[in-house]
């Protein structure tokens, strides 16, 4: 497991919220367009007459396009927690277990991680814990 891999989760998590909330405000867009047509009686003067409307072909293949990015993304995440949460669940050294999902598991700065371990630990201590340990590894 590598700190580049970790650190995936917190870009994962925020661009699978951006793209929920493009789709939850997408809006179909109203377009018009131009067509020839006469008058009802007679004489019958051809003149062009524009229409307005939703144009719902556009709207629904933009809607699915995001869906799907949005379900890649989502499978992208669930495939990598997984295997972020059994590399962590095989740390035998329950400290370095815990910082590890403060940290890139739940996001938390160095300094959050420090206040929630406490004990007088350090973040800049802390963060060298973690990187001496992913060194090995």
């Amino acid at each position: 497991m590598t700190k580049k891999k970790l650190q995936q989760i917190k870009g994962l998590h925020s661009e699978i919220e951006m793209l929920k909330k493009q789709i939850a405000s997408m809006e179909p867009q109203m377009t018009s367009d131009k067509v020839k047509g006469s008058t009802l009686g007679h004489p019958y003067i051809l003149h062009e007459i524009t229409i307005h409307g939703i144009d719902k072909k556009y709207y629904n293949r933009k809607r699915k396009k995001y869906e799907k990015k949005l379900r890649q993304r989502l499978t992208e995440l669930e495939i990598l927690l997984e295997e972020i949460n059994e590399f962590i669940e095989g740390v035998e050294d329950s400290l370095t277990r815990q910082i590890l999902i403060l940290k890139y598991v739940k996001g938390l700065s160095w300094e959050q991680v420090a206040a929630y371990i406490g004990g007088g630990n350090k973040a800049e201590s802390l963060r060298k814990r973690v990187e001496r340990f992913l060194g090995k590894n």
